[in-house]
């Protein structure tokens, strides 16, 4: 059972009335708590967050192919994503999105865009490589195009994670619960990914 809010978000009635009565909070202080990244899942937020059994996925407003991205995209704020369809090493799935859609792997700025991959690897039940690494320097994870250090304000890594141990490339990974994580896996690994463009590039059909 769900009730409306205004803005039209979809809000169920258990994080409605029991989460922030709980804590005070009002509903649109949830929805943007949920929004940047204080999300329920997330086992090393605070514990009364965990009270709501991860309920922020209902409530965060779902992406839409937008005009100013190709057939087969995802919007979500200045740049376009493809969920592949087919298993690449990472290697590999860098060239492809080079290639195929003249991007790169997907690369996490905010926190706001951390959240909008990990819920779509939830809903797609897939795990994606993303575009981080620590090939360069051991043990120091960056963004490949950017280069860029990963985990400096924020970071959604899997307990114990990164482990090493020839892991080398990142990955969005789901727990045996179904809430995802970034992880550090083997290179030579067979894995969806993601490619990432920006919208404002698209001036033409890819493919």
């Amino acid at each position: 059972m769900v009730v409306e809010d205004r803005m039209s978000y979809i809000w169920p009635v258990s994080a409605r009335i029991s989460y922030p009565s709980r804590v005070g909070w009002s509903s649109d202080e949830f929805y943007f708590a949920c929004l940047f990244g204080y999300h329920p899942c997330d086992v090393d937020r605070i514990s009364d967050e965990l009270y709501l059994s991860c309920l922020c996925a209902d409530i965060i407003p779902k992406p839409c192919a937008c005009a100013n991205c190709p057939d087969g995209f995802l919007s979500f704020g200045s740049s376009c994503y493809h969920f592949s369809h087919d298993t690449e090493t990472w290697l590999d799935a860098v060239v492809a999105c080079d290639r195929l859609y003249k991007g790169h792997l997907a690369e996490i700025d905010d926190i706001g865009e951390n959240q909008f991959l990990l819920r779509e690897a939830e809903q797609i039940r897939t795990e994606y490589w993303i575009g981080g690494s620590d090939l360069q320097v051991t043990g120091v994870w960056r963004w490949y195009t950017t280069q860029d250090p990963i985990g400096t304000e924020f970071n959604s890594w899997y307990p114990g994670n990164p482990s090493g141990n020839g892991e080398d490339c990142m990955e969005i990974v789901l727990n045996p619960q179904n809430q995802a994580f970034w992880n550090d896996q083997t290179c030579h690994d067979m894995q969806h990914y993601i490619c990432e463009i920006h919208s404002d590039m698209v001036s033409e059909p890819i493919g």
